[in-house]
């Protein structure tokens, strides 16, 4: 991420390329972007990444870019379209409304149609980011990997 305290115009290429904002990878000789907003691009795809197990792929950011947040996103999506490499619907599905558009926002390819940082953090899905259903998947699968890291370690010891 590439914030600077006194300006947010940025005329440089600077950040890893799966996260970089497409205004940055296209940018042009003495031509300026504003670091902030392409700050919350680099936030939404680590959010997918973290939410869906992979990068976003660009077929994928283009149809973000061509929804409007208002539109209901859980069936554009998960269109069959996408070959197996490109994108893992089953894990876009499972994702709340809420996560989705989030997700859509952040990753807008227009620098000025993405939020604020003060925006995704007052989006409703970070007041509740995961069902009660998902929370208790979660606690499960992380107290049987400490478990599986725990016993590896013993057994391991005894070796």
């Amino acid at each position: 991420f590439q914030l600077e305290k006194d300006t947010n115009d940025w005329s440089y290429r600077r950040g890893t390329v799966h996260y970089m904002a497409p205004e940055i990878s296209n940018l042009q000789k003495n031509q300026k972007y504003d670091a902030l907003k392409a700050d919350i691009y680099s936030l939404g795809v680590w959010l997918y990444l973290l939410l869906v197990g992979e990068f976003p792929t660009p077929s994928m950011i283009d149809k973000f870019s061509s929804m409007s947040t208002t539109d209901s996103i859980s069936d554009e999506i998960t269109d069959d379209e996408h070959s197996k490499d490109e994108i893992s619907t089953n894990n876009w599905k499972v994702l709340s409304e809420n996560a989705r558009n989030l997700i859509v926002q952040m990753l807008s390819l227009e620098p000025q149609n993405r939020p604020s940082i003060n925006e995704v953090l007052d989006h409703p899905w970070f007041e509740h980011p995961f069902t009660e259903e998902t929370q208790c998947t979660l606690y499960s699968e992380m107290t049987y990997r400490k478990s599986f890291i725990a016993n590896f370690y013993r057994s391991k010891d005894k070796s």
